[in-house]
């Protein structure tokens, strides 16, 4: 839990927010990391400055170039904040959007410094199940379900296991049907994976007309019954 001097300096950014405009704390959250991302975009720069200088050799996918050191949050923050609003918005962000078109350092540095941070913040404050690993099925489940079907993909008859393995299914109506066909049958999360190894959605229809596959041993005892004596 934040608390004393830190406590205050957040709760003062808060406010600065709220006066601004800016009163949902989703928002508030966005706009932060914007901050603390172009911050940390200008760190890893100076690092790679700093090994190029002791190495004598030209810095390794450099994030800024010669002619944008305007944009580096050390060179911007003590500016006025008329002047350091019109650099972040009319110059910084256009950058920010450029980094996810170019790939290299500054977007892989960002994305595992961020899940880093989170899981050991969120480990901190809630305990176990925020590990990193986890954090990532997160975020998968977040863009493998768009916004109006997360509702319907949430079932109570299925475990975490389930969704795990259903997100990895590339088609978005065999993952329907996977989500219908395990909540509504009782699939077990291993019997879950057997059916989607075997592309089961490619063989039945919904179980409105079709029963439930065979077990492995079901199907053992079927061939057995079908083989030639």
């Amino acid at each position: 839990m934040i608390t004393g001097e830190l406590k205050s300096k957040v709760d003062r950014i808060w406010d600065t927010l709220w006066s601004g405009g800016i009163s949902n704390p989703l928002s508030v959250i966005e706009q932060l990391t914007y901050l603390l991302f172009i911050k940390r975009l200008d760190e890893l720069h100076t690092l790679s400055e700093r090994k190029a200088a002791r190495t004598g050799k030209p810095i390794e996918e450099p994030i800024f170039s010669p002619d944008q050191s305007a944009l580096r949050w050390s060179r911007f923050k003590e500016t006025a904040p008329e002047t350091m609003f019109e650099t972040v918005r009319d110059s910084v962000f256009p950058f920010i959007k450029t980094l996810g078109r170019n790939g290299g350092q500054a977007n892989a540095a960002y994305g595992d410094q961020l899940i880093k941070e989170l899981s050991k913040r969120l480990g901190d404050e809630f305990g176990k199940g925020f590990s990193i690993a986890n954090l990532k099925n997160f975020r998968k489940f977040y863009l493998t379900f768009p916004e109006l079907q997360k509702g319907y993909a949430l079932r109570s008859q299925l475990s975490w296991s389930h969704y795990r393995l259903i997100m990895r299914v590339e088609e978005a109506e065999a993952r329907d049907y996977y989500i219908r066909e395990a909540a509504d049958q009782g699939w077990s999360s291993r019997q879950l994976e057997r059916n989607i190894r075997s592309g089961w959605h490619r063989r039945l229809p919904s179980t409105s007309s079709t029963a439930s596959p065979p077990s492995p041993d079901q199907s053992s005892a079927r061939k057995s019954a079908c083989a030639p004596t």
